[in-house]
């Protein structure tokens, strides 16, 4: 596997590509769209805050920023070993979890991952801001 550090770095073509691989991996292997969001659900979430607050600023949702978690969690003294370690864990818990779910439960579950990760994205930025403006 490519962890940290990583020997490469993906660039456009490299999410495209990983972004391709699971979306077929999650259509043959029969899973259910829920299993695949709750396993993805901190990178999901982060990318629907980040858009929203660029929408909201009167930015362009594509153009690139540093107000993604792991920026944030870069500014707040965390190491990468750190942020990459716990984007594993919260995938492989997340992962565990999804596939003990029934499917009315797993809505149930998206619901509350988007709930604690805006929570927690809301509770970082406002950190931040006041510990910029001391």
């Amino acid at each position: 596997f490519n962890v940290y550090p990583q020997k490469i770095m993906p660039g456009w073509g490299g999410g495209a590509l990983a972004g391709y691989f699971l979306a077929v991996l999650s259509i043959l292997s029969g899973a259910k769209v829920a299993t695949a969001m709750i396993v993805l659900g901190v990178p999901l979430m982060d990318v629907v805050y980040v858009i929203l607050r660029r929408l909201a600023a009167g930015k362009s949702p594509v153009w690139g920023d540093t107000n993604h978690l792991h920026h944030q969690l870069l500014r707040l003294g965390w190491s990468k070993a750190q942020i990459a370690g716990l984007y594993w864990l919260m995938s492989a818990v997340l992962g565990a979890v999804a596939l003990q779910l029934n499917s009315q439960m797993k809505i149930y579950t998206i619901l509350l991952i988007a709930i604690a990760v805006g929570g927690v994205l809301l509770w970082i930025n406002l950190f931040l801001s006041s510990n910029q403006s001391e």
